[in-house]
C-alpha cells in the first residue's frame, strides 16, 4: 500500500512516498486462514453455479429465456 503525501508550501510542492511490503505485515497464520477462507468460498460459488445448470437443464419448465440468460451469466462467474 502506497501512501502518499502533499504539501504546498509557497512555490514549492513537495511529495513523499513510503512503500511497504503487505507481506511483511500480515503474519503467516493470518494468511493461512484467509486462503482457506477464499478457497472455501471458491467451492462453495462453484458447486452452486454447476447445481443451477443441473436443475435448469434436468427441468423442462424452467427452460426459458429468462433462466437461459441466467445460465449465460453463471458461465461468466465461473
Amino acid at each position: 500500500m502506497a501512501l502518499s503525501t502533499m504539501s504546498n508550501l509557497g512555490n514549492t510542492t513537495t511529495a513523499t512516498t513510503s512503500a511497504t511490503t503487505p507481506t511483511e505485515e500480515i503474519p503467516t497464520a493470518n494468511r493461512v486462514i484467509e486462503g482457506i477462507v477464499l478457497s472455501l468460498v471458491i467451492c462453495v460459488s462453484v458447486i452452486g453455479n454447476l447445481s443451477l445448470w443441473i436443475v435448469v437443464l434436468r427441468s423442462r419448465a424452467l427452460r426459458t429465456l429468462t433462466s437461459m440468460f441466467i445460465l449465460g451469466n453463471v458461465i461468466i462467474d465461473v
